[in-house]
């Protein structure tokens, strides 16, 4: 079987918590720990709160440009990952991977146990 090298990864992310709207601490979290110029992060925070101001080295960082108000439980929150999709098919960089995660959430893994995961695990099935 011939090995694949990871190109690019995409980490999608949304905040819809009612709770933490005007933090992104943990999104900064997240960005730090996963800035690498083969992972990008498109970002929908919810129309109900300000968009914070987030920053990277070597990672890009994509904000949806008309982000919807999301409610648990609704219809919005699966039109919110369908304008992440569309928007990460529309630039021209192309992905391998996408990998949606909350604003509230912070991975455990290292980056380097990431990218072995997806070399030796997974075929490219993003396009």
């Amino acid at each position: 079987m011939e090995s694949y090298k990871l190109k690019n990864l995409v980490w999608s992310n949304y905040i819809e918590t009612r709770n933490n709207g005007n933090n992104a601490d943990i999104l900064q979290a997240t960005i730090n720990h996963f800035n690498s110029d083969k992972i990008d992060f498109f970002v929908h925070w919810d129309k109900k709160w300000a968009q914070p101001t987030l920053c990277a080295k070597g990672s890009q960082i994509i904000m949806i440009e008309n982000p919807l108000r999301v409610q648990w439980g609704t219809d919005s929150q699966i039109r919110l990952e369908e304008l992440l999709f569309e928007k990460v098919r529309t630039v021209d960089k192309k992905y391998d991977y996408v990998h949606l995660i909350s604003a509230n959430d912070l991975p455990l893994m290292t980056k380097g146990l990431l990218y072995k995961l997806f070399y030796k695990q997974f075929i490219p099935r993003f396009c």
